[in-house]
């Protein structure tokens, strides 16, 4: 289920002509749908960033634009859910989880190159050197060390 979301947003986002309003509606009708499985089991905010990274592997060659319309959707998904609660330490946050579901995707599997490609891909999003930014890179390096670190033990 969280593969095909990925898929139809990353189409989503390479069509210029589609307002990121769409996407989150998308994203949005996805996640109550989810909601409503037993199986399923973490957090709203967790499968959207897990979708995130999924799509995010998805992403080479995509443009600055493209990624931008993502996290702009993924931001307002993240708004709705916590509505009146939504502040910008939520939002900041709901950045982190996006990188720590990239680290969990990215695991040890991946060669070195390709793990930072996928993570140059969704860095896209940001403005080099703002908050968010930072939050992003450091939410996935603290995350792969952790992953590391259980591992070895």
């Amino acid at each position: 289920m969280a593969n095909h979301v990925a898929d139809v947003l990353f189409y989503l986002s390479n069509q210029p002509s589609v307002n990121p309003g769409l996407m989150t509606a998308l994203w949005r009708l996805w996640l109550d749908k989810v909601r409503f499985r037993t199986d399923v089991s973490g957090s709203p905010i967790e499968h959207v960033a897990g979708t995130m990274a999924l799509i995010g592997s998805k992403l080479d060659g995509a443009g600055e634009d493209s990624v931008k319309r993502l996290w702009t959707s993924y931001k307002t998904v993240v708004e709705l859910e916590f509505g009146a609660r939504m502040d910008e330490q939520k939002e900041g946050q709901a950045i982190e989880v996006v990188g720590k579901a990239l680290a969990g995707m990215v695991g040890e599997d991946l060669v070195p190159a390709k793990a930072e490609r996928l993570l140059e891909n969704l860095g896209k999003g940001f403005v080099p050197g703002t908050s968010d930014h930072s939050r992003f890179l450091a939410s996935y390096e603290q995350e792969r060390v952790r992953l590391s670190l259980r591992k070895s033990t």
